[in-house]
């Protein structure tokens, strides 16, 4: 009882730092590409985690790590986490046809 203080309090931190942040949701994870389908069952995206540096490609309606796949649209993915809406876009230096 007598150490919460101290690690809520952290006395070897600056003032004001948060020692219980959470990630932003999707922060780390980046859209690779997309593929649109008339069907939109039939479109994917591709979805790096930049954490891991492992990507994977996924569908509407899947979900991974707290994520689920809501809308894929050409140059982004709309996800839910935890009832939060998400979105990740295309880096603007991805070049597309």
């Amino acid at each position: 009882m007598v150490l919460l203080p101290f690690i809520r309090n952290n006395l070897l931190s600056p003032l004001g730092t948060d020692l219980h942040q959470k990630p932003a949701p999707g922060a780390t994870l980046t859209l690779v590409g997309t593929f649109v389908s008339e069907d939109p069952t039939h479109s994917t995206a591709v979805i790096k985690n930049e954490t891991t540096n492992q990507q994977a490609k996924f569908v509407i309606g899947e979900i991974f790590d707290d994520f689920q796949v809501v809308e894929i649209q050409p140059k982004q993915v709309t996800l839910d986490h935890n009832g939060q809406s998400v979105v990740l876009r295309l880096p603007s230096t991805v070049l597309l046809n």
